[in-house]
């Protein structure tokens, strides 16, 4: 800012910065919010800069957006951890006006697993099966919570390999259908042996802390 009538000057940014001081290690919150958009977009640091270019605002170098982009994934991770913790919460609470001696456990500050009715399904990126990243999900049956899910990619480097090598057309479409992941078959399988893992885990703490109680229990 300029005065005209004293010349006095002072500069000023337009965007506030996402710390709590001016040091100039500290990023602007309207870089942190571009990378955020385009993780929502699902796009990459050249179409954010094709944005930029559109609505004729300046866009980042690529340093400041990979540093940015650190961080946003950083905090969407942590993020989405603390959502399922609360899911959990929620639905150990919701089970506990159902099943028995479940509230006394949870009021004791145990952690005990329990038995619940979940379904399946998956969706892509994108509409038309045209994404490359699909995800699967598995909801709760009594909440409609969504308890865990599972991410992944269409593209494949040995498929990319397999038609490099110039391979007749039965032979390759051979490979890619033997070879080629089913997202929501996949997802599921993937989440399912997760499960079963932690499931034999919790067992042998549980029989590590109490072997009678355990050998009782049927196990």
């Amino acid at each position: 800012m300029c005065c005209d009538g004293c010349g006095y000057e002072k500069c000023e940014f337009s965007s506030p910065r996402t710390g709590f001081n001016d040091e100039k290690n500290t990023g602007f919150e309207v870089n942190n919010r571009m990378t955020m958009l385009s993780h929502e977009l699902g796009g990459s640091y050249t179409s954010l800069q094709t944005f930029s270019t559109v609505m004729g605002i300046p866009g980042m170098r690529l340093k400041t957006f990979q540093t940015h982009d650190k961080k946003v994934t950083a905090a969407e991770i942590e993020s989405g951890s603390t959502l399922l913790e609360c899911t959990a919460a929620t639905i150990r609470q919701a089970y506990a006006e159902t099943v028995e001696d479940l509230q006394e456990a949870l009021d004791k500050g145990e952690n005990p697993v329990i038995n619940i009715s979940v379904s399946y399904d998956g969706t892509w990126q994108k509409r038309g099966f045209t994404s490359l990243y699909g995800v699967g999900i598995c909801i709760n049956i009594l909440t409609g919570l969504i308890i865990d899910y599972c991410v992944l990619s269409k593209y494949c480097h040995a498929c990319k390999l397999a038609e490099s090598k110039n391979l007749p057309d039965p032979e390759l479409a051979a490979w890619k259908e033997a070879h080629a992941p089913g997202m929501e078959s996949d997802t599921a399988k993937i989440m399912q042996k997760e499960y079963a893992t932690l499931r034999r885990l919790n067992n042998r703490e549980e029989e590590a802390r109490d072997p009678d109680a355990y050998q009782a229990g049927g196990h």
